[in-house]
């Protein structure tokens, strides 16, 4: 088990062979998580290599039998460069909004059969998957069609927001209705701004359609999560802006100045950049 975080304000992950969730990456070096509900899996993004894919899945002894499809948050790289191999070796469909599959069908991986495995999804619609019911909204970044899901299951909510540029009422909403959330806190704001980050890509990250930094997620978080959450996870952190120490302390002391947390029994965790997280029991 992980050294418990911060004393008794964080507890320890829970053990559930029913509900779980798994990060294989995340950061800007990759994203890839498997979220499973009983005998059903899907991939939300898929931006690890294939031959890393299949050493961390074998390692972690996690069953990929299991999964449906690969569901794409939007077209960066480093969240979806694996997603076409794995449609191809293990004839997964891709779900994603209509413009990130039109520019799937592009990747140079990309063959005429892979329009077979792509299914485009209107934002808003919902897709079902044994007993998870997943569902996209929109999430404002620099890229096409950028989305979030909430994935709703007979024991709660799990919910994934990343690459967000910033907090909109839509994100505010999803917040407030997840048990179980992933959400991004990118960047401290001093590190990025006195850092070797060239000006173009600094303007970049606070432009509104980029990240958000630490400070930001703290403060929609501890004014937004509602009583009933769960797990949460802070992703897609920055490895030359950011630490995971530094942005869990920066939710620490936002979260003391605002509510008992203790009393919540809140779990939370960092996922590591770049690396594989433990398989975290949901319910």
């Amino acid at each position: 088990m992980e050294k418990e975080t911060f004393g008794p304000l964080f507890r320890q992950e829970q053990s559930s062979l029913d509900f779980t969730f798994v990060s294989l990456s995340s950061g800007s070096c990759g994203n890839c998580g498997i979220l499973t509900y009983k005998d059903k899996s899907i991939l939300i993004d898929a931006g690890v290599g294939i031959r890393r894919f299949q050493r961390i899945v074998k390692e972690q002894a996690i069953d990929i039998s299991r999964v449906q499809g690969i569901f794409i948050t939007h077209d960066h790289a480093d969240h979806t460069c694996a997603a076409v191999r794995l449609a191809h070796k293990f004839q997964w469909p891709i779900y994603a909004a209509p413009a990130v599959a039109r520019a799937l069908l592009y990747h140079r991986f990309a063959s005429a059969t892979l329009s077979a495995y792509l299914k485009s999804i209107q934002i808003g619609d919902r897709v079902q998957v044994g007993e998870m019911s997943i569902r996209s909204f929109e999430v404002p970044h620099d890229s096409t069609q950028n989305v979030g899901y909430a994935v709703d299951t007979p024991v709660g909510r799990f919910t994934l927001i990343t690459d967000i540029g910033k907090v909109t009422d839509t994100i505010i909403e999803e917040i407030k209705g997840a048990n179980y959330l992933v959400f991004e806190s990118n960047y401290d704001r001093e590190m990025l701004l006195n850092g070797s980050y060239p000006y173009y890509l600094k303007e970049r990250i606070i432009s509104g359609e980029g990240h958000i930094s630490n400070h930001e997620a703290s403060h929609v978080l501890t004014h937004h999560l509602h009583e009933g959450v769960r797990f949460l996870a802070l992703c897609h952190l920055s490895g030359e802006n950011n630490s995971p120490d530094l942005a869990l302390e920066t939710l620490r002391q936002t979260f003391r100045k605002h509510r008992d947390w203790e009393a919540e029994g809140l779990i939370i965790k960092v996922l590591k950049r770049g690396e594989c997280s433990p398989i975290y029991g949901l319910d």
